[in-house]
């Protein structure tokens, strides 16, 4: 009771909006093609610095700074103020940052890591079976070698700067000696 005045009073109190992106764990754990084993999670907070529990916004995360493509979910919807992502990867290996974004919000961009080169290769197969062969004369149609790493996708092999000329086998007989 104030100078003899009773009663009761409400107090509202209202979360401020979100103004900025806090990247709370940083990507890491990266081979190219292969989920981040340790996947960023992002924070939304407020001017003041403050976490806003109730923000449900979706944040956007993309490559800021390395070559090669970010797959997986891009985006997610924050769950109380939290963004957390779950199965992003690059598939090019070098250093590299995110970039995270909201609508009307400035950006936030991780810690630079480092995506290590992908899986060894595992097998080969022919994607071009070579043609049009004349004795002493390279193949009409060559021959294309794709490699498969274990991550599943396929690379091309490089062909030779300068294709060496095809050379006609001796022919050999199999029957025995007298």
């Amino acid at each position: 009771m104030i100078d003899g005045v009773s009663g009761s009073a409400s107090l509202t109190v209202s979360a401020l909006s979100v103004t900025r992106l806090v990247v709370t764990t940083q990507p890491g754990g990266a081979t190219g093609g292969v989920n981040f084993a340790t996947q960023p999670v992002v924070q939304l907070r407020d001017v003041n610095g403050n976490p806003v529990g109730t923000a449900t916004a979706a944040v956007t995360a993309a490559i800021a700074s390395g070559a090669g493509t970010l797959s997986g979910t891009t985006t997610v919807s924050a769950v109380n103020g939290v963004a957390t992502f779950t199965d992003l990867r690059v598939d090019a290996p070098g250093s590299h940052t995110l970039v995270f974004s909201t609508p009307e919000v400035a950006t936030a961009t991780s810690a630079v890591f480092t995506v290590a080169a992908g899986a060894t290769p595992a097998s080969l197969a022919i994607q071009t079976q070579p043609g049009g062969a004349v004795s002493g004369s390279a193949f009409s149609t060559q021959p294309v070698i794709r490699v498969l790493d274990s991550t599943g996708p396929w690379f091309p092999v490089p062909a030779s700067p300068s294709p060496q000329r095809a050379r006609p086998a001796r022919a050999r007989s199999m029957a025995p000696r007298p």
